[in-house]
């Protein structure tokens, strides 16, 4: 019997209204396609998180024509967002800053006092007898990501406070290689630091990510990677510079269920797009 059903979505990529991404891909509509899906599955999550790059370019009219699209959801359920490398400190923040965690993040306090540093959506929230902790890996200019020393400091204190085993660790940019070169260029820069910090609080089951816009699972630091599909398109398995087109692959989304006795399951939801 579930306990409790968390979906994910990742890399949304949704552009101002009207436009299409660069190859063409109609992210939005895509995006609306799988909250229709996803509301009228015979399994109801009880909340979503979506693991990064929210939108395309950052922009503040990309983040209102996300909330167009989620606010419907979160009448349903909560919806927790993380940032990728695609996405805007302050633009989310004009838009997203009531959404459920964003007013316990320091980065938001931080931005409302005017500063310009330190802005990162890091938090955490309860999820029936676990913890999901939000993480934020965006690094301003690069495309590779970065986890800086306040927000390992905020893992390890909640970490002593923990019991639970089945918490859930929510980053955009995976703590693991995709076995693909191309990507693996704008991976973690860091993965070591929070490895460590894992294997010294080892209190987390799950590590749910994105980025890499393909179906990976994998092991880090004692706990299952989900890294999960794009809502918008699918990269070559062999992608490189010259090789970028998206496949014809269906793009997806998971469903994380909580079973009693059993912890964590993670079923792939193909999208028939």
């Amino acid at each position: 019997m579930d306990k409790f059903v968390l979906a994910q979505f990742s890399d949304t990529h949704v552009c101002r209204s009207g436009e299409l991404l660069n190859n063409g891909i109609n992210s939005n509509r895509r995006l609306e396609k799988a909250i229709e899906y996803l509301l009228n599955h015979s399994i109801r999550p009880d909340a979503l998180i979506v693991t990064g790059d929210l939108v395309q370019e950052g922009f503040d009219e990309e983040y209102a024509q996300l909330k167009t699209f989620l606010d419907p959801v979160i009448k349903r359920f909560p919806v927790y967002l993380c940032l990728g490398n695609h996405d805007s400190h302050a633009s989310f923040y004009r838009h997203f800053s009531e959404y459920p965690g964003i007013a316990g993040s320091q980065g938001l306090e931080n931005w409302k006092k005017g500063r310009m540093t330190d802005l990162a959506v890091s938090y955490s929230v309860e999820l029936f007898n676990s913890k999901l902790v939000v993480l934020d890996s965006l690094q301003n200019g690069s495309a590779r990501g970065l986890l800086v020393g306040s927000q390992l400091k905020n893992i390890s204190n909640l970490s002593k406070d923990i019991e639970n085993q089945n918490n859930i660790l929510a980053i955009h940019h995976p703590p693991i290689s995709s076995g693909n070169a191309t990507m693996d260029t704008i991976c973690l820069e860091n993965p070591e630091t929070l490895e460590k910090l894992l294997n010294l609080f080892p209190t987390f089951s799950l590590i749910l990510s994105g980025h890499i816009h393909r179906t990976i699972i994998s092991r880090f630091a004692g706990c299952t990677v989900c890294i999960c599909p794009s809502t918008a398109h699918l990269y070559p398995i062999d992608l490189t510079p010259t090789n970028t087109l998206p496949t014809r692959e269906q793009p997806g989304y998971f469903l994380h269920r909580y079973l009693e006795n059993k912890g964590w399951i993670s079923q792939l939801i193909s999208l028939e797009l």
